[in-house]
């Protein structure tokens, strides 16, 4: 089914007929509630549904596998009216928001239309819209407002002391499990989420070749020289960022499913190669999947709060050293097994935090932290 690219195609393709009959139901029964007068036809007695085109869908996300949209339909109502004894018919348009729920699993289940009414762009232009393929609206300025929604839902301790958080017991508490594999023969590509059961090519280091190995769904692939090759850190965030595309994009990837049934392996990866697309180039949904996970992960790690208590820490610690250079050593160290990170993304976010709430020093002495 090449051709369907989008829910509103799906929706199209699988509900046309189950939204064009309810419409006509409230057209019939409602007419006199609407506004269908024409130039040849005023205050019409009678209206029928004739054709519906399906202008959008707009998603919202409930969490787990459950959505509510709305599908914006234009009609074209044939209506009439008796002027003594000559009936005169038009044809009206008139565009309603038909409100929908279901939930996304091996395609859309327990579709229920809850209600119609005439079309208003106010509805779901707030938290929680999703774009017609899925992927979630997240701004740049929201972005620590989903790290605390993901711990609230998993871990929620995170977020009332400060404390190096368990990947694994979250990963668990999710439902999914982590399992080592050597994703590349050149250990470019770190983790994979596996959103089906699907084969997988690993690459075999003795052989000196890729095999396929069975995965189920809802499976962590890490590679295990992450943690030898780079740090604890690093393994950590690549784990977190596989969490996160489950949390907030499985919907896309079900979505996948409804127009390639056929596609066995339905993946995300962390690449350290990955790079986004230029700025003159519009970014396809899988560059801002990544964009959110690669944001968020790090914030996940370190919530905001949390990590503003131990920077006021850092900073009681910082005077004591500068009272005693003799434990200069410790501080940097310190505050890494606090929080175990990489060297790059939870370790620029700990400097912006510090930068940002002017807790510690200026930005060109942000080592110093």
């Amino acid at each position: 089914m090449p051709g369907h690219r989008s829910f509103k195609d799906v929706i199209e393709r699988d509900y046309y007929n189950t939204i064009f009959d309810a419409l006509s139901d409230q057209v019939e029964c409602c007419s006199d509630r609407l506004d269908l007068s024409t130039r040849r036809v005023e205050a019409p007695e009678y209206a029928e549904l004739s054709d519906i085109d399906i202008e959008a869908v707009y998603v919202c996300d409930k969490g787990g596998l459950a959505i509510e949209f709305d599908v914006i339909v234009s009609a074209e109502i044939t209506v009439s009216k008796h002027y003594g004894s000559n009936v005169e018919t038009d044809e009206a348009e008139q565009w309603f928001s038909v409100t929908c729920s279901g939930e996304l699993e091996d395609g859309l289940q327990k579709f229920k239309i809850g209600g119609i009414s005439p079309y208003s762009r106010v509805r779901f232009e707030k938290e929680g819209r999703l774009t017609d393929t899925f992927v979630p609206v997240i701004s740049k300025g929201s972005l620590d407002d989903e790290a605390t929604a993901f711990l609230e839902a998993y871990y929620p301790d995170a977020l009332k002391e400060p404390m190096a958080l368990p990947v694994r017991e979250v990963a668990a508490r999710m439902g999914l499990a982590i399992r080592e594999a050597s994703l590349s023969q050149y250990f470019t590509v770190f983790g994979m989420m596996v959103f089906g059961d699907s084969p997988v090519l690993c690459f075999d280091h003795d052989a000196q070749s890729y095999k396929e190995m069975d995965v189920k769904r809802g499976t962590i692939l890490v590679d295990p020289d992450v943690f030898f090759l780079r740090n604890l850190g690093c393994w950590n965030n690549t784990v977190i960022h596989e969490c996160f595309h489950w949390h907030r994009h499985r919907k896309h990837y079900e979505l996948t499913k409804m127009y390639k049934p056929d596609d066995a392996l339905i993946t995300c990866r962390v690449d350290e190669k990955a790079r986004p697309k230029p700025a003159e180039r519009k970014w396809r949904d899988c560059d801002w999947i990544e964009w959110q996970a690669n944001s968020v992960a790090p914030r996940i790690l370190m919530p905001k709060d949390m990590t503003l208590v131990k920077i006021d820490e850092f900073r009681r610690i910082r005077r004591e050293v500068m009272a005693c250079p003799c434990r200069e050593g410790h501080r940097l160290s310190q505050r890494r097994c606090f929080f175990p990170y990489s060297k790059t993304a939870p370790l620029r976010h700990f400097r912006i935090i510090a930068a940002k709430t002017h807790r510690l020093f200026p930005v060109g002495n942000a080592e110093g932290l």
